[in-house]
């Protein structure tokens, strides 16, 4: 996927001031897994199992904002959404401590999860990449997508004229400890 899109009307830089002032407003930041934390890629065994590769910048951001959350009030809850029922993704989730849903209807089951069902729609950020994720990136408050994105997601967005914001790093190179880093940011002093 070619990310000169970025340039285009609906496509705002993430960290932008644009995105600052909608940023204030989220409480809850949910991510799909593939194509996030992962490059979109999986190797296959001689067996059948599946194997990923996640981003160990990814491991420590959340590492770090879970350390946080015993201590500070005003921290941002993550959670993953994945329509992977693959057990690695589960398994993934499970070591590096953060809530995993799997989920048939992304945009329907922020609507249910314990994690998300009391918040206004506005006041949830998605990352996403593909069409799976896109209910959520075409309603929540603030649309985040990689730069690599499916086609059909850019095309949807440019269709429905809605404006998204795209991180600089690319699914399984450290995106998830880029949205989590800022979100620390704005919400929460940083540790010393």
């Amino acid at each position: 996927m070619n990310s000169n899109f970025i340039n285009e009307k609906n496509f705002k830089i993430f960290g932008s001031e644009e995105m600052n002032e909608v940023a204030k407003n989220i409480r809850v930041v949910v991510f799909d897994f593939d194509g996030v934390f992962t490059d979109n890629s999986v190797y296959t065994s001689e067996d059948g199992k599946e194997i990923i590769k996640n981003s160990k910048y990814d491991s420590m951001g959340i590492s770090k904002a879970n350390r946080r959350q015993n201590f500070e009030l005003e921290k941002v809850p993550y959670i993953v959404f994945s329509s992977e029922t693959n057990q690695t993704v589960s398994a993934r989730c499970q070591k590096i401590k953060i809530d995993h849903h799997i989920s048939g209807d992304k945009f329907q089951d922020l609507k249910t999860n314990i994690k998300t069902k009391d918040f206004e729609i506005n006041q949830i950020a998605f990352v996403g990449n593909d069409i799976n994720d896109l209910g959520c990136l075409l309603n929540v408050g603030l649309p985040v997508i990689v730069p690599d994105s499916s086609n059909d997601v850019i095309d949807k967005i440019k269709e429905q004229n809605t404006n998204v914001f795209v991180t600089q790093n690319y699914g399984g190179k450290g995106v998830v400890r880029e949205v989590i880093d800022y979100f620390e940011k704005i919400k929460i002093p940083p540790i010393l």
